[in-house]
């Protein structure tokens, strides 16, 4: 059985999207993240722009907003890549989610090490 499509499945559902908010503060938001697209805060970009498609899913460039000073006013933009990931379609199709969370996991690693780098 396809772990993904029955998690995506039971979130997008009255019961799971009620304990969703309560599940987004836990550790486990990076999974949360991939398996239910309730949690995507779609306010945060602008500018999405279709770049290309690959193995498991569509690639699209946007720009970020963040807070650039104490004033809430203040923001600034910067360019990012998202990944939309096409769920399963029922429970017996392959699984993407292994390798997705461990692309995302890299990704997480390398933005840190940017942070750290560049401060």
């Amino acid at each position: 059985m396809n772990i993904e499509h029955v998690l995506a499945w039971h979130f997008t559902g009255p019961p799971g999207s009620s304990i969703l908010p309560e599940l987004a503060q836990a550790a486990s938001l990076r999974l949360l993240r991939l398996l239910a697209r309730q949690l995507l805060d779609t306010s945060r970009y602008s500018d999405l722009v279709f770049h290309t498609r690959g193995a498991r899913g569509a690639i699209y460039r946007a720009r970020q907003a963040i807070k650039a000073g104490a004033a809430p006013q203040q923001l600034q933009y910067r360019p990012v890549m998202i990944k939309v990931v096409e769920l399963p379609q029922s429970g017996f199709d392959a699984s993407k989610l292994p390798e997705v969370y461990g692309e995302v996991s890299i990704l997480e690693r390398f933005a840190q090490s940017l942070r750290r780098w560049s401060a």
